[in-house]
Parts: C-alpha cells; structure tokens; sequence
C-alpha cells in the first residue's frame, strides 16, 4: 500500500529531530574529550556528562531507526512512533505550565522583560513538542495510517494487546533503561517524603528499575499479575508525590533536594521556587491515565476462549 504524504512527512520530522539531536550528543562528547587531559578536581561531572551523551546518542538512534521504519512501513515502526509521541506529549504538557509558573532567579545585568521573553519561549517551544506528540498520538491511530502499515490487508492484532498496554509497557521499560544514571550518579531522591542520598538513594533507584522492567515485561506478555501489581505501583507513584508535595515543609525539602542536586552537580544555580499544587496535580494527573488503561483494559489480559476471533487493533 502507498505511503502517505503525512506519514512520509513524520519520518522526516523524525530523522532530522535524530540526528540534530545525535549530533549535539556527539559535540558534548568531543567537548569532554577535548577536556581529558586537564587535571580537574572534580571527576563526577564528566562521568555525568558522559552519560548524558548516551541519552541524547541513543534516543537519536532510537529515532532514526524509527523514521527509516516509517519510511518502509514497518509496523513496529508505527508502535515505536506512538511511544515517542507518547513522551513528547506528556514531557511537553508537564514542562510548558511549568516553565510559566516557575520563577526564574533574579539575574544581574538581565532585564525582567527578557526574562520573561525567554520564559515564553521556553514554554512555547515545549507546547510545540506537545502539539506534534498529539498529532502523530492521532495520525498513527487512525484506521487509514493503520492499514497502511499492514499492506491493505484486514488489521487484525495476533497477540490481542491493547495498544495502550503496549505503550504503557515500553515507557515501563524505557524508564528502568535510565534509573542507571540514579545508580552513577547517586542524585538524590525522596521516598515518602523523606530525602534520600547516596548509597540510600543508589538502592532506591535500582528498586524502581527493577519493577519497572518487571512491569513492563509483564504487561508485554498479557501477564494478569503484571496489570494488577501496575496498578498498585502507579496508586503508590500518586502517594509518594502527595508525600512529597502536599506534607508540611515542602519548601525546606524541595531547597534541601535542589541544594544536594547542585553539589554533586558541582552548580552554583540558586534553588528555584517550584509551584507544589499544578506540579502534583499534572503529576498526578498522569499517573491517573495510566491506572485508567490498566483497569479499563483487563479483559486482554484474561487467557483466549477457544475459538474466539482475533481482536482488532485498538
């Protein structure tokens, strides 16, 4: 079947995004190359560094794949594309109000009205990435673009997954690919509340890759325990963050986090002020959908009827 003119233009968007976005990995990893033979008293920061080369790198890589496979109408391709759309809708829809909210610390030698110029833009360029994460959400859902990637041919799903449950399932896994950098880097995180550092925090992180690689393998594989136990994590997700947020003193943890951030960091940038009810409501929100799909969607996770028809694609 032809491939259309939407679809054709997405891949494109997708490969130049890709390689934009490999190419600015690859000049920050001849930047520390360039600085390997300076003696620092600082040895973190590159180890950090470095892998945030590798989580531009490999997403970029992810993203060409995937605007090749578009090209030639691989139907994983298209599953690959909704997960990206995925991320760029929800990280686009969480930054922008954020940004706008967030004060910027006072600057010296910068007018307000720039500030806020530039606050503006941040914002908008994020809603931008929000606006082309909902719009390839719809394109690759309709049943036109579907039938494109299987050949014109009746769209019929072999393993009877939702694909609300196949995207849900490959976040799960995504976010476990990069709890390592927790692990390296031993940044600080909050568990109920309370502010956990080194060692506390490494085990924390492992915790949460674990689960979700678990998580997401299971949902992969139509798993009935995998469903129940996601739903569980995505409850406790909304607890943490309430403990987080909402408990008294959030001011003094949120400066304590930022503070202990900034040192292994080694940053100097003041502590912002983050709004606490739109960012645990958004937050919230969020893990909200997710729990919907997983309750809504539990009819494919019961074992198959013999006999029964194949279910359509969602």
């Amino acid at each position: 079947m032809k491939r259309s003119i939407s679809v054709t233009l997405s891949a494109i968007m997708v490969l130049i995004g890709s390689t934009l976005t490999i190419g600015t990995g690859l000049l920050a990893a001849t930047s520390l190359l360039l600085e390997r033979g300076r003696t620092s008293p600082h040895p973190e920061p590159a180890a950090v560094a470095l892998f945030g080369t590798l989580m531009m790198v490999l997403p970029g890589i992810w993203g060409i794949a995937t605007g090749l496979g578009l090209l030639f109408l691989k139907r994983w391709a298209r599953i690959s594309i909704l997960i990206f759309a995925a991320l760029l809708a929800t990280m686009g829809l969480f930054t922008a109000p954020i940004i706008l909210l967030i004060p910027f610390p006072a600057t010296p030698g910068l007018d307000e009205s720039l500030l806020s110029g530039i606050r503006i833009g941040i914002a908008a360029f994020y809603i931008v990435l929000a606006a082309i994460g909902i719009w390839w959400l719809v394109l690759f859902s309709r049943q036109s673009v579907k039938q494109q990637f299987f050949g014109g041919h009746p769209i019929e799903n072999e393993d009877g997954r939702p694909l609300s449950i196949s995207i849900i399932a490959r976040l799960l896994i995504l976010g476990a690919m990069f709890m390592p950098f927790g692990l390296l880097t031993r940044v600080p995180t909050v568990f109920l509340g309370f502010l956990l550092t080194g060692w506390t925090a490494a085990l924390v992180y492992a915790g949460y890759g674990v689960v979700c690689l678990y998580l997401g393998i299971g949902l992969l594989r139509l798993k009935p325990i995998s469903r129940t136990l996601g739903i569980y994590y995505s409850i406790f997700a909304i607890v943490n963050m309430a403990f987080f947020y909402l408990r008294p003193g959030y001011d003094a943890r949120m400066s304590a986090l930022m503070n202990r951030s900034n040192n292994i960091f080694h940053s100097t940038q003041p502590p912002m002020a983050f709004p606490v009810l739109p960012m645990f409501v958004m937050t919230a929100a969020l893990m909200g959908v997710q729990i919907y799909f997983l309750v809504t969607r539990k009819r494919a996770f019961a074992p198959p009827q013999p006999g029964a028809p194949a279910a359509l694609v969602p």
